[in-house]
């Protein structure tokens, strides 16, 4: 029996080398400890409006967050341009923000051209394949490395989305210059990023100052706007409100309360946030 785990353990070992062309022990644990957590699909644990259910964690809350604002900056540009939307996004994982971009489309309140997903998680891409079935006609998922993907199409949105801290240092600029090949003239390019004010995981490579998001991608993007938001006090206080071994808020009265006392609270920026958003433009090569 724990012969067998040995062989599998090495076998998917091989796997993960052959298909992220990593030769060093620490960059494959890092893309291990990802890889484990999509043994279960756990972007689909929170509902998408974050302050209407009993969180568990943290984490469902700090992705629910992000999940608001990226899907309001798709839909602001949406209204801007008044076309359909070619989106990539990279670093999909197991589709959520897909997902939830064909609910609106579905809805008639987002005009989709295609919708493109890439991550290296080939378990990852199963559940996203599973969730976005019924819009198979204009979505597409890979699980393979952007870099080496011959996509034909540009985008009018590149979403990265938690992505970039999950990548080595030594292919941090020629993943950026992949997407920058992608991204078309004038389109933007939404970054999600855990800044350097949050506690660093094993599974991440680094943490961000808006300099340091800055000084890797300015090589290739011009910057539009950013800003940092999840105040931390806040935030700790309401998931310390809605998880705690004490008491549990069931009361949809009492939960509308603490949306409007906390909801706008966590959210608005802060020049200490936990996360860093960030929009940018392609520069010219």
């Amino acid at each position: 029996m724990f012969g067998n785990l040995m062989i599998f353990r090495y076998e998917r070992n091989g796997e993960i080398m052959r298909r992220v062309k990593r030769t060093t022990s620490e960059e494959i644990d890092k893309f291990i400890l990802q890889d484990q957590e999509y043994r279960f699909p756990y972007h689909y644990i929170f509902s998408f409006s974050p302050y209407k259910v009993n969180l568990s964690n943290n984490l469902r809350l700090y992705s629910a967050i992000l999940l608001k604002k990226v899907l309001s900056r798709i839909i602001e540009y949406h209204h801007e341009t008044g076309k359909p939307l070619r989106i990539l996004d990279f670093g999909c994982g197991d589709g959520r923000l897909i997902w939830e971009i064909l609910k609106l489309y579905n809805q008639g309140m987002l005009k989709i051209k295609k919708i493109v997903g890439v991550d290296l998680s080939e378990r990852a891409i199963l559940f996203a394949k599973a969730f976005t079935y019924d819009n198979r006609d204009i979505v597409e998922l890979y699980d393979k490395d952007l870099r080496k993907l011959k996509l034909k199409d540009k985008f009018d949105v590149i979403v990265a989305m938690e992505v970039l801290e999950h990548i080595p240092d030594k292919d941090i600029e020629s993943t950026i210059e992949a997407l920058h090949k992608l991204l078309d003239d004038k389109e933007i390019f939404i970054i999600t990023v855990p800044s350097i004010f949050m506690r660093k995981p094993k599974k991440h490579y680094r943490h961000y100052n808006y300099n340091l998001l800055r000084e890797q991608v300015n090589k290739f993007f011009e910057i539009q706007e950013w800003y940092y938001h999840i105040r931390k006090f806040p935030f700790e206080l309401y998931i310390r409100l809605l998880s705690n071994r004490f008491f549990a808020i069931n009361s949809q009265i009492l939960l509308k309360i603490l949306d409007k006392t906390f909801g706008k609270l966590v959210e608005s920026q802060t020049k200490k946030g936990l996360n860093l958003f960030a929009v940018f433009v392609k520069r010219k090569r």
